[in-house]
């Protein structure tokens, strides 16, 4: 395993450890130098100084006798010698515990020879005190000086010597123990200085590695991520090891490739979209654009139909009136075989109510000419309404065939009026041809009056159809507005669409995706949906005229 795969915890585990390894280590050579140094001291303060401490006192003591024996031998006083001699005896017994002692501290040969000449040298010493104390106890006091000077004195002075001899050993000892602690001190000391900028070298190294192997990641993770808030998507993401630094940067890559594809997505979704609403818009305008005609036809429609709806009460009230001129006729017809006295009068005033059905034959013929006309115009905007005319164009047809009958109906009462002119201005000539004549007259004007009730009809059954073309008329312009509403509603459905589209558009486009996702974009269409709304209120607008209009 690389160093740089192991997780953040370990490598903070490992550059602590090593540190406090040294540590450890610092802590162990410290505590190893202080308890040499301590022996050391313990060696010195046990051996050398308490060897040169009872040396020293040995001398002393020593020295003191030697003086104290000189001193009782020129002394005339008993009691002076005797309390001098007792001191003397004490020290000598003090001097033995200090020699046995200094005999059981004894570790080297030298210390033993050394050891051996003051015992010899002190017993040389003892021997030669011992003949002075004798001459003297013997009242020998010139012999007791001279035993002094020659033996006691030489005796005392070698064996002090000898006694000084030690303790210059033991401090040249306690010297040796005293240079031998401090070079232990010293070398610890430098060992110390050494493992502790050891120490501190590999505890910065390792601080400098791991922050390092901590940083640079974390780091390289920050741009990335500053990256992508910025809306880049494309910059590469490599993995370079397996610890938490290396699995952010996992997370990272799939964050941006999961982004990247989510706004790749977004971008063909708003393509398509933009598309789409563009059809729509075509659609919508084109729908517009039909709904607009249908509306102008159906305001023509509902023109022509005032126009049928006053021809057609003009014909019925013409036909109302030529009946009563019918019925008025036919009773002057039944008058005038009773009243042939005033036969001239009679035909005077049919030849004038003659002239004046002719007139009203001309109006009903010109009442059915038209009629026929807008007929056969409602027959061709019918054809040009589609499946919603049919019904409209049966309408019209029977309304043109009626008009048809009408015109032939009046055609023949023009004619059987020009007859019945022509027989009044005979009958006016020939009066004794009256009576045929009028019963002629009566026959005819039975057939005028069936013919007249014939129009009457005809004329209910054109307000009938005419009713129904209303209806129909009525049923178009509610389809018409319907299609207008729906028309606009789509309009604005589009336009929302393709603006919400078109932003949508905008957000996405501030990510940059890699090379290998980029698709070329389609065109937005935005022409249409900022017309269409006009057009289906142009087209609702024109509905609604038609609607007033009739």
């Amino acid at each position: 395993m690389k160093l740089h795969d192991l997780r953040v915890g370990t490598r903070l585990a490992l550059g602590f450890g090593v540190v406090l390894a040294l540590l450890l280590a610092i802590a162990a050579i410290g505590h190893w130098r202080l308890q040499t140094m301590g022996d050391l001291i313990s060696r010195m303060h046990a051996e050398g100084m308490a060897k040169e401490r009872l040396a020293s006192e040995w001398h002393s003591l020593t020295h003191v006798n030697g003086a104290r024996t000189i001193g009782v031998i020129s002394s005339a006083d008993a009691d002076e010698r005797r309390r001098v001699e007792q001191h003397i005896e004490q020290a000598s017994k003090r001097i033995g515990v200090i020699q046995q002692q200094l005999e059981n501290m004894i570790a080297s040969d030298d210390e033993r020879a050394l050891y051996a000449d003051i015992g010899s040298r002190r017993n040389t010493y003892r021997q030669a005190r011992s003949a002075v104390f004798a001459a003297r106890d013997g009242g020998d006091a010139a012999a007791a000086l001279r035993l002094t000077t020659a033996q006691l004195e030489p005796a005392l002075n070698a064996y002090l010597a000898a006694i000084d001899g030690l303790k210059q050993r033991q401090s040249s000892h306690i010297e040796t123990l005293a240079t031998e602690a401090e070079q232990q001190y010293r070398t610890g000391q430098t060992l110390l200085h050494v493992l502790s900028a050891a120490a501190l070298l590999a505890g910065a190294a390792f601080a400098w590695w791991i922050a390092r192997s901590i940083a640079r990641p974390i780091r390289r993770a920050m741009r990335i991520a500053q990256s992508v808030a910025a809306g880049d998507l494309s910059t590469p993401i490599a993995v370079h090891s397996a610890d938490e630094t290396g699995q952010l940067m996992q997370a990272l890559k799939d964050m941006s490739a999961s982004l990247s594809s989510i706004v790749q997505q977004v971008r063909s979704g708003a393509d398509t979209i933009a598309s789409a609403s563009g059809q729509m818009a075509v659609g919508s305008s084109d729908l517009a654009t039909r709904t607009e005609q249908q509306a102008a036809s159906l305001e023509e429609t509902a023109n022509s139909m005032h126009e049928l709806v006053a021809a057609v009460k003009r014909n019925a009230l013409h036909s109302h009136k030529a009946d009563q001129l019918a019925q008025e006729a036919a009773d002057a017809a039944s008058q005038g075989g009773a009243v042939m006295t005033d036969v001239v009068d009679i035909m005077a005033s049919m030849n004038g109510a003659s002239r004046q059905i002719v007139e009203i034959i001309g109006v009903i013929d010109g009442i059915a000419f038209q009629t026929n006309i807008l007929a056969l115009n409602a027959a061709v905007e019918a054809a040009r309404a589609g499946e919603q005319g049919r019904g409209f164009a049966v309408v019209a047809s029977e309304v043109r065939s009626l008009a048809q009958r009408s015109a032939a109906a009046a055609r023949e009462i023009k004619a059987l009026i020009d007859t019945s002119v022509a027989q009044v201005d005979v009958g006016t000539r020939r009066v004794e041809q009256a009576g045929a004549t009028m019963t002629n007259i009566v026959s005819r004007i039975g057939e005028v009056t069936a013919i007249m009730g014939d129009i009457t009809r005809a004329s209910q059954e054109q307000s009938s159809g005419i009713e129904q073309v209303n209806q129909s008329v009525a049923a178009m312009d509610q389809v018409t507005q319907q299609n207008a509403a729906l028309a606009e509603e789509a309009a604005t459905t589009v336009a929302s669409l393709h603006e919400q589209a078109d932003q949508l558009a905008h957000l996405v486009s501030v990510f940059k995706l890699p090379d290998a996702m980029r698709q070329p974009t389609l065109a937005i269409f935005n022409g249409p949906p900022a017309i269409l709304p006009e057009a289906a209120a142009q087209s609702g607008q024109a509905s609604r005229a038609a609607k007033l209009s009739y």
